[in-house]
């Protein structure tokens, strides 16, 4: 989960890379939502597409995203000292939700405290 975080709270800076190719912006409805959202893929060099992002095109917030293989579709965005990050998002692969995943109080200017990591009844715990 925290790893997945960093990788969202950092998205924006990826794009603005030297290398980053941006491609696309096709119109589409995320599974589970009745939105059209904004498809924009990105490559780094020559490489395939890394990830994309799914873009709400009236206020340009992140509505979800896809990093080589599961979709994560943003259901909230929290503040989290001043800069919006997902909080509140599902994942799906190959079409089946894999899991749900909330952070409360995102914080980015304090040291990550672990007893705030919690999971819910009847998780199974991951390699």
């Amino acid at each position: 989960m925290a790893r997945i975080h960093y990788y969202l709270i950092f998205m924006a800076w990826l794009t603005q890379d030297e290398n980053a190719r941006m491609t696309g912006a096709d119109a589409l409805i995320l599974p589970g939502d009745d939105v059209e959202s904004l498809a924009v893929n990105s490559a780094f060099g020559d490489g395939d597409a890394n990830f994309a992002l799914f873009i709400d095109p009236t206020d340009y917030h992140l509505r979800g995203f896809r990093n080589r293989g599961p979709l994560h579709t943003v259901h909230r965005l929290g503040n989290a000292s001043g800069l919006l990050v997902p909080i509140d998002w599902t994942t799906r692969f190959d079409g089946n939700v894999i899991g749900h995943h909330s952070v409360y109080r995102p914080r980015l200017l304090e040291s990550f405290d672990e007893s705030l990591l919690m999971a819910p009844a009847g998780a199974v715990r991951g390699n």
